[in-house]
């Protein structure tokens, strides 16, 4: 008798050693060795996280989880005081190892959910997940496979992805939702999901030892629960603990789930902003100032930390030879632009914004035949 497991994965046959993992929610996580119910809650974890970390380095896997929910909203959504954050749901997939020449492979969700406005920043045309393989978007046909490398395939339509890996040795369904249900207005923005259900299959001992959020998959439910989450009797005040190995446990350090920069397999542009209680950007870097008029705003005597608008007016400076004026109209564009990015994804930022600024100032064939800097050629 096939079980419905093998129904929904709709792909390969499994034996005895095939497991499932599951997160649905914000997230509820089912790991390969149980096969009901979920395993740990990690609601208030932001970034990006291990969901199978392989000792031999073939297959991994990581997810994004961001804020999702209404930011109003009661129940489950809307700003948790006690926890200074709100609840996290998956919102990407990450997969990459030897297999795929330690390329990776990236599911993002159909639409961007701003938990700050309430509303999506951006949908794909054809509400169709966004899928990018080493920097580049992969083109999708309407539920038909496409060929991303050997071994690696794809599958995807309103909503959802299908993935198969290592020649289905792994192989995954993401189910997008949310969206246009966040959003308080009546007029939507949102045209299709922003965060993510998620079933993984593989074998175990496939790549040999193996952790994360995923769990171990060592035919053992109840080594699993080593995370701190929301209820299971390991529930923590501190937000920050949130996805961590629980205090006083002793586990495998390839169980320490948070990814290292030096990890990564999501691009710096994929890294979802995070918000505070009034919906705005609270920046990852705690030596910036006045990325919002809160809890991050500049002192104006005695500030230790670097104004991000003073950063980015430098960098202008610097590489346009000429100065910014945030208060002025022809500047406020980059401002905006640079201001957001930086207190999102760091000071390395200025550079990025500062260098899309400076092809605006260039004429197709000035930017073809010099060096394309602001200094040198001017509309």
């Amino acid at each position: 008798m096939i079980s419905g497991a093998l129904l929904l994965a709709g792909l390969a046959v499994a034996d005895a050693n095939r497991g499932n993992c599951y997160l649905g929610g914000d997230p509820h996580v089912r790991t390969f060795d149980r096969p009901r119910g979920w395993t740990h809650h990690p609601v208030m974890a932001p970034g990006a996280w291990w969901l199978v970390h392989t000792e031999s380095g073939e297959f991994q896997a990581q997810a994004m989880y961001s804020q999702c929910g209404r930011r109003t909203g009661g129940g489950w959504q809307g700003w948790k005081k006690h926890y200074n954050t709100s609840a996290h749901c998956m919102e990407a997939l990450s997969l990459g190892g030897s297999k795929i020449d330690n390329k990776a492979l990236t599911i993002q969700p159909p639409c961007t959910w701003d938990w700050g406005e309430m509303t999506c920043s951006d949908c794909s045309t054809d509400r169709f997940p966004r899928v990018v393989f080493n920097g580049v978007k992969v083109e999708l046909t309407n539920n038909a496979w496409v060929e991303i490398a050997p071994g690696l395939r794809t599958k995807c339509r309103v909503n959802r992805c299908e993935v198969q890996f290592d020649d289905k040795k792994v192989e995954v369904i993401m189910s997008f939702w949310g969206g246009a249900g966040f959003e308080p207005s009546r007029t939507k923005t949102c045209t299709a999901g922003t965060h993510a259900s998620m079933h993984m299959w593989m074998n175990q001992d496939e790549y040999g030892k193996q952790c994360g959020h995923c769990g171990d998959f060592d035919g053992n439910s109840t080594n699993d629960a080593i995370y701190v989450s929301y209820g299971k009797g390991s529930t923590s005040r501190d937000a920050k603990q949130y996805g961590q190995i629980r205090q006083g446990l002793t586990v495998d350090p390839m169980c320490k789930a948070d990814v290292a920069d030096c990890h990564q397999l999501f691009q710096l542009g994929q890294t979802p902003k995070q918000y505070n209680s009034n919906g705005n950007i609270v920046p990852e870097d705690e030596t910036l100032c006045g990325c919002n008029e809160e809890e991050n705003k500049c002192k104006q005597e005695g500030e230790t930390r670097n104004n991000v608008v003073t950063l980015c007016s430098n960098s202008y400076k610097q590489v346009c030879d000429e100065a910014a004026n945030p208060e002025d109209e022809a500047h406020k564009a980059f401002f905006e632009e640079c201001v957001e990015d930086v207190c999102n994804g760091g000071v390395g930022f200025t550079e990025v914004d500062v260098a899309d600024e400076e092809q605006l100032a260039c004429a197709e064939t000035e930017s073809m035949n010099d060096d394309a800097v602001c200094r040198h050629c001017k509309v």
